[in-house]
C-alpha cells in the first residue's frame, strides 16, 4: 500500500516539478536587471504571485494523489461493477439509459473540465456547459456500447462521428465569433476525457468486454474515451449555434479572492462528487448489492476523491490561473519579449509530454500492442514534436499570424488522421482516439489555456479586436491520436515486411531440411 501512494507521489511529482521549475527559472531571471526588460519595469512575474504558485503547486500535488487514491478505490470500481452487471443485460433502453446517466455524472465529476467552465463563465453558466457536455459524452458512451454489441469496425464509426462534426461546422459563418465557439467545441472534446472519465471508463470497458467482448475482447477493451470525446464537440457545436447571436464569449477573467475560492468551491466539488455516489448506492441498492466491507472501501475512495478534487481545484484557481494569465498579460504588453511566446511553448510542450503519467502508459501499451515493432523512446520522441508544434502552433496563430480561423488547423489534422486510420488495426485506431485527452489535460488548463487567454485580453485591448483565446485544449488533443495512428501504420508495414521476407525465404529455399525446419 505505501509503495503504491509513493509511486502516485512520484507521478503526481513528474506531473507538477517540471513547470514549477520553469517558473522559477523565469522568476529568478527576472530578478536580474535588463534580462526581461519591461515597460515601466514591471516584473514578468510578481513576487507574491510566484510564492502563491510555489504553495498551490504543494496542494495540488496533494489534490493529485488523493484523487487518484479515490479514482483507483471509487469511480473505478463503480464502473468495473457497473460494467460488468450491464453487460448481462439484453434490454437496450436500460443500457441506453444507463450509460447516457453515467456519461453526465462523469461530466459533472471531471476536475479538468470544472476548470475549463470557470474560463466561460461570464458567458454560459457553468452547469449548463456541464450538463450539455455530460448528454454528449452519455450519448457517445452509448454508441460506444452499441459498437461492440454488434460487433462494428471502430475507424468506420468514428469516421462517420466526424463527418457529423463537420457537417455541423459547415453550418457556421466566416466570422470570428463561429470561430470562438468552434474552438470552444474542440478544447471540450480535449478536457473532457480527464482523471475522473479515463479509470472510470477504463475499468468499465475491460468489464463490458469480458463478457460481450467476443473474439476481439482485446480491441473492444478501447475506445470507449475515444467515442465519448466525440460527443462533447458534437453538442457543443449545436448548443454554440444556436446562441452565437445572443451570447459573446468573452475572455476577461474574473479572478475570485482566496477566501471566495475556498468557500465556493466546499459545494462546487460535492455537488461534483455527489451525484455519481448516489448514483452508485441506488444501482447498488437495486442490481449489485455488493457486501458491506466493499462498500465502505468505495465510500471511502469517493472521500479521498473529493478531497483531493477540493484540494486540485483550490490550487488551480488560486495559483496556476492567475500566474498564467498575468504572465501572458505581461508578455503581450512587451513587444521585445516575443521571442518568449515560441520559446516557451516549445519547453513546456516536451515538458508536457516528458510528464505527463498517462502518456508513459500510453507508450508502454503501444510498445506492447506492436510487439515491441514501435519502441516507447519513439512514442516519446513523436509525441513531444508533436505536442510542442501545437501549443506553438496555437500561439502563433494568436499572436504572429493574425488570428485565422482554427478550423484551417482542424480540419487538415483530423481528415489525415481519418484517411491513415482506414489502413491500420482497429486496436491502434481504438488506443489512438483514447489517447486524445492524454496530452490535453491539467497542464494544458490549468496554466497554457489562462496564459492564452491572459495574452488575447490585451491584444483585444491593443488593436480593437474581440478574438477569443480557446482552441488550445483542442489542438493539443489531436497530435497523440495522429502521432498513435502513424505508429501503428508503421508497426503493420514493418509487420508486412517480415511477413514478405519469411515467405520469401521458404520459397528460395530448395532444401528439404530447411523446409522441415521452417
Amino acid at each position: 500500500m505505501i509503495k503504491e501512494i509513493l509511486k502516485k507521489v512520484k507521478d503526481a511529482s513528474f506531473s507538477i516539478f517540471p513547470i514549477v521549475c520553469i517558473i522559477i527559472v523565469l522568476f529568478l531571471l527576472s530578478l536580474i536587471p535588463n534580462v526581461f526588460p519591461t515597460i515601466n519595469n514591471e516584473k514578468l512575474i510578481e513576487t507574491d504571485t510566484f510564492l502563491v504558485f510555489l504553495l498551490c503547486s504543494i496542494f495540488l500535488l496533494l489534490g493529485f494523489v488523493l484523487f487518484d487514491i479515490g479514482a483507483e478505490n471509487a469511480l473505478a470500481k463503480v464502473g468495473s461493477y457497473v460494467g460488468a452487471n450491464i453487460s448481462k443485460r439484453g434490454n437496450i433502453i436500460i443500457i441506453a439509459f444507463i450509460t447516457i446517466l453515467l456519461g453526465i455524472l462523469i461530466a459533472i465529476a471531471e476536475p479538468d473540465l470544472s476548470i475549463l467552465s470557470d474560463q466561460i463563465v461570464n458567458s454560459i453558466n457553468p452547469w449548463v456547459f456541464k450538463l450539455a457536455v455530460g448528454i454528449g459524452q452519455g450519448v457517445y458512451f452509448f454508441v460506444a456500447i452499441l459498437r461492440i454489441l454488434f460487433n462494428k469496425s471502430c475507424k468506420h464509426l468514428y469516421l462517420f462521428c466526424y463527418l457529423i462534426v463537420f457537417a455541423i461546422g459547415c453550418f457556421y459563418g466566416p466570422g470570428k465569433d463561429a470561430s470562438a465557439f468552434i474552438s470552444l467545441s474542440f478544447d471540450t472534446a480535449g478536457v473532457s476525457t480527464g482523471a475522473a472519465t479515463i479509470p472510470f471508463v477504463i475499468a468499465f470497458g475491460a468489464s463490458f468486454a469480458s463478457t460481450r467482448g467476443g473474439k476481439d475482447q482485446s480491441s473492444n477493451s478501447f475506445g470507449y474515451a475515444g467515442l465519448m470525446s466525440v460527443g462533447p464537440v458534437t453538442i457543443m457545436l449545436l448548443m454554440c449555434l444556436l446562441i452565437q447571436n445572443d451570447v459573446v464569449l468573452s475572455n476577461t477573467q474574473e479572478l475570485q479572492s482566496v477566501t471566495q475560492v475556498l468557500s465556493d468551491s466546499l459545494l462546487e466539488v460535492l455537488l461534483g462528487i455527489a451525484p455519481i455516489f448516489i448514483f452508485f448506492i441506488i444501482y447498488n441498492l437495486f442490481f449489485l448489492r455488493i457486501n458491506k466491507l466493499e462498500f465502505i472501501k468505495i465510500f471511502v475512495g469517493f472521500l479521498f476523491a473529493y478531497i483531493g478534487l477540493y484540494c486540485f481545484v483550490c490550487s488551480a484557481k488560486i495559483g496556476f490561473i492567475p500566474l498564467g494569465y498575468n504572465l501572458g498579460q505581461t508578455l503581450a504588453k512587451n513587444e521585445n519579449l516575443y521571442y518568449l511566446y515560441v520559446l516557451l511553448p516549445l519547453i513546456i510542450g516536451i515538458v508536457l509530454v516528458l510528464a505527463e503519467p498517462s502518456i508513459h502508459i500510453l507508450n508502454e501499451q503501444v510498445e506492447e500492442i506492436s510487439g515491441g515493432v514501435i519502441t516507447k523512446k519513439g512514442m516519446m520522441l513523436s509525441l513531444g514534436i508533436g505536442v510542442s508544434l501545437a501549443i506553438t502552433l496555437e500561439v502563433c496563430r494568436i499572436v504572429f499570424w493574425g488570428y485565422f480561423s482554427v478550423l484551417y488547423i482542424y480540419v487538415p489534422l483530423l481528415l489525415i488522421t481519418l484517411l491513415l486510420a482506414v489502413f491500420v488495426d482497429d486496436i491502434y485506431v481504438a488506443l489512438a482516439f483514447d489517447s486524445g485527452g492524454a496530452a490535453s489535460g491539467t497542464l494544458c488548463v490549468c496554466f497554457i489555456l489562462p496564459f492564452v487567454l491572459g495574452t488575447i485580453e490585451i491584444l483585444n485591448e491593443q488593436n480593437g479586436t474581440n478574438y477569443s483565446g480557446f482552441g488550445i485544449s483542442g489542438i493539443v488533443s489531436i497530435f497523440p491520436i495522429l502521432s498513435v495512428i502513424i505508429m501503428g501504420l508503421i508497426a503493420k508495414i514493418k509487420g508486412n515486411a517480415l511477413q514478405k521476407r519469411a515467405r520469401r525465404r521458404v520459397y528460395d529455399e530448395q532444401n528439404d531440411a530447411q523446409i522441415i525446419h521452417f
